[in-house]
């Protein structure tokens, strides 16, 4: 699937050469913003090629329409926009290079990012995606069952937005026991999200997961540089992360085992009750056996102290 998906056929032909205007007339589109505007549709092309099942032609139109609203474009001046680099194609030409200069930059970065990361990368999806309420689903999840990751590790879930947007980063582990660990966090205003967990030292991981969630009012969402990496951290780094939210699931109804539990606790009250009787009927014999009972040698005691005071 190519970047021409996003645009009709009348635009792509009034991109062949030209007679030259040099003159730039009211109402075409700045270099700067063309190069944001086509930079993002280079990768919602890349989007519609990685799209699941076979994405229609109405799709690739409407994430254009929702590029072109968030950089306050209207299509009319795209439109004209485009037109007027087809009758300029020297113009587009050195539109086309900064773009092209634009992606590898995010390129670079993204391969900057990876190079100097330490530890083992387990993102098992795209490293770039989009967020859209036009496609399937307006949430970047993942879950990964049995991760090779050892007790005590750090797990850190980074990304990078191409602008700020509400929402809410989420990251979990399922531990063997049933118990979990998590953490979450509002994205705010920042373009860099970052995630860090450190497992329990005594516990194995038995699923690994997470979802990010953003605001409607926010999307089309480009997201790049995803990284889901683990390690061992340092002790200084056990003591700045802060402690994940602990959970533990209910433990699910069992009539055999409740039958059995009912059963012994039946038997150990029975024979705290047997005991305490034992034990009475020693002390029943004890008091008989001196001659006197309980009341007796109270009352006797009680006519000592008398005879003492007199």
């Amino acid at each position: 699937m190519k970047f021409a998906r996003l645009l009709p056929f009348a635009l792509i032909m009034a991109l062949l050469p030209g007679a030259a205007c040099s003159r730039r007339p009211k109402g075409v589109v700045s270099d700067s913003k063309m190069v944001d505007i086509m930079a993002d549709m280079k990768l919602a092309d890349a989007y519609l090629a990685n799209y699941p099942g076979s994405p229609s032609d109405s799709l690739g139109i409407r994430l254009a329409d929702d590029i072109l609203a968030k950089h306050g474009v209207s299509r009319a001046d795209f439109d004209s926009t485009l037109v007027w680099y087809g009758r300029n194609f020297d113009d587009y030409a050195a539109l086309s290079e900064r773009v092209e200069r634009r992606l590898t930059q995010k390129q670079k970065d993204y391969i900057g990012e990876m190079s100097s990361e330490s530890g083992t990368d387990l993102w098992p999806y795209s490293r770039h995606l989009v967020l859209s309420s036009l496609g399937t689903s307006d949430v970047v999840s993942f879950s990964i069952n049995a991760p090779e990751l050892n007790e005590g590790d750090a797990i850190q879930w980074k990304m990078r937005l191409n602008s700020d947007a509400d929402g809410r980063l989420f990251l979990g582990v399922d531990y063997a026991d049933g118990s979990s660990s998590y953490i979450y966090d509002q994205t705010g205003a920042r373009r860099r999200l970052e995630l860090n967990l450190i497992t329990d030292s005594v516990m194995q991981v038995k699923r690994l997961y997470g979802w990010l969630r953003a605001d409607s009012r926010f999307m089309p969402l480009w997201i790049d540089s995803i990284s889901l990496t683990h390690r061992s951290p340092s002790s200084d780094e056990r003591v700045r992360t802060s402690f994940p939210n602990s959970y533990r699931l209910p433990e699910k109804f069992d009539p055999i085992k409740a039958a059995k539990k009912a059963k012994v606790d039946s038997l150990r009250r029975q024979s705290e009750r047997d005991s305490i009787a034992k034990a009475s009927s020693n002390l029943d014999s004890e008091q008989k056996a001196d001659g006197e009972g309980f009341g007796s040698g109270l009352l006797r005691h009680s006519r000592k102290l008398n005879s003492s005071r007199k």
